[in-house]
């Protein structure tokens, strides 16, 4: 591609980021002159039917309520508190927070039962993130009760989790293998019993699963250089309005990379072993592109209209989760304690049971190293080899991100655990397509 083409396609996705960041804004302006009593009395409601637990903000292994209401009770008061004006509201809602920002729920309900209980408590604007979970929680709050709302959210999950094989087609045996072990894993290995009914996972997850199923069912475009930036980068952005510091952005880049490596091996004529990595790290770059591009965005915004205390709340957190200010030495440990309490969290994956997570994690080992052997045995295969480094490298960026946040990822290791689903189902995705692809290696050697 000459210089002239690269430049107008970066351009063209830049400008793609910046519509999506548009676009973002006018659905939280919206929400965010939606009134507030509603919301109060839905709250209310929640409370007094046992969907909400002031006593709690993790509800343990509760099917109805799900483990992560912290989140939930911190989403609910974006809905109800007061804001200066609308743009307060929908670019940094005001958090109420008792000390060292516990009991969110017993907040929440105070929120919604006195009308005094804002009166000498600590808040703050939360400027952090685009919240996109806001407005969706918004829209389906302003039609149904909390418990229908959470069945929704569960239940868009499982649907989109069952769609992926469908939407990978049957055609191709190695790329429905790849949407067939993803799938089969986040069905039932990625806690969706506890958090697929948040208000923030369960969206999050949702996006990021139905992304990846529009990119294998495009795949007639999105091979293609062109559209695949462009889908990459705005998939990026997508991403981002959701997360929460969920693991929404490394789970959906890891996807995204060895998404982008199947398809254009499997249609590719020449080269494919070169081409086909190469491909896949341009659209890790777009998506990390779209993503910052969109960080950007919102802290730019928030910065203008709430003031530069937006950015100083957003440096200290970043600073506080990567642990920056630690010599190399102690992040070092900080990031193989991280590695090992995400290990140690994986029985969030199976219920809480320890001994079906060690099973589980043995299993994807198992996978892991079968595969590896067969990769071993066929060495002088520039295919099988470079399959290998494709879903070795998507299993890195986890890594990564790890090594990153390894403070956040220590902090919260009970639901950043979920990350896991990435070694876990591309370990099987892994061997069954080194295995499809065994009589097919000389065609593309």
């Amino acid at each position: 591609m000459k210089a002239r083409a690269k430049l107008s396609l970066s351009l063209r996705a830049i400008a793609l980021v910046a519509i999506l960041n548009a676009g973002f804004f006018l659905v939280l302006g919206f929400s965010a002159v939606l009134p507030t009593e509603a919301f109060k009395t839905r709250v209310r409601n929640a409370f007094a039917t046992g969907q909400l637990n002031r006593e709690v903000d993790y509800a343990g292994y509760n099917r109805d309520i799900g483990l992560h209401q912290y989140d939930d009770c911190t989403i609910l008061q974006m809905l109800i508190n007061p804001g200066e004006n609308w743009l307060h509201r929908a670019l940094g809602p005001i958090i109420y927070f008792q000390q060292h920002y516990l009991h969110a729920c017993d907040t929440l309900y105070r929120l919604v039962h006195d009308p005094h209980a804002a009166e000498g408590v600590a808040s703050f604007p939360y400027t952090r993130y685009w919240h996109g979970d806001y407005p969706l929680a918004a829209l389906w709050l302003s039609q149904f009760g909390l418990k229908t709302v959470r069945l929704i959210f569960k239940a868009s999950i499982y649907l989109a989790l069952l769609w992926l094989p469908f939407a990978a087609g049957f055609r191709d045996r190695v790329i429905f293998a790849l949407a067939l072990s993803i799938a089969v894993t986040g069905l039932f290995f990625w806690g969706l019993q506890y958090y697929g009914q948040s208000l923030c996972h369960g969206p999050g997850d949702a996006v990021v699963i139905v992304g990846i199923g529009l990119f294998l069912a495009l795949r007639n475009r999105t091979a293609n250089l062109k559209w695949m930036i462009l889908f990459s980068a705005g998939f990026g952005a997508i991403v981002t309005f959701m997360e929460f510091l969920t693991g929404l952005l490394p789970t959906g880049a890891s996807l995204l990379f060895i998404t982008a490596f199947m398809i254009r091996q499997r249609s590719s004529e020449v080269g494919p072993e070169r081409n086909s990595l190469a491909f896949a790290w341009l659209a890790l770059i777009s998506f990390t592109a779209g993503s910052v591009l969109t960080v950007v965005f919102k802290q730019a915004l928030a910065a203008i209209f709430i003031g530069p205390q937006a950015i100083t709340a957003f440096s200290s957190s970043l600073a506080k989760y990567s642990a920056s200010a630690e010599p190399p030495t102690a992040r070092l440990w900080l990031i193989i304690a991280a590695l090992k309490q995400l290990l140690a969290g994986s029985n969030t994956l199976t219920g809480g049971n320890f001994k079906s997570a060690l099973v589980l994690l043995a299993l994807s080992a198992i996978a892991w190293s079968v595969a590896f052997l067969i990769v071993v045995f066929n060495r002088h295969s520039r295919f099988a080899v470079a399959q290998f480094k494709a879903f070795l490298m998507s299993v890195s960026i986890i890594i990564v991100w790890v090594a990153l946040l390894s403070s956040h990822t220590i902090q919260h290791s009970f639901f950043m655990s979920r990350m896991l689903l990435i070694p876990i189902s591309l370990g099987w995705a892994f061997l069954s397509s080194t295995l499809l692809t065994l009589k097919t290696k000389t065609r593309t050697g």
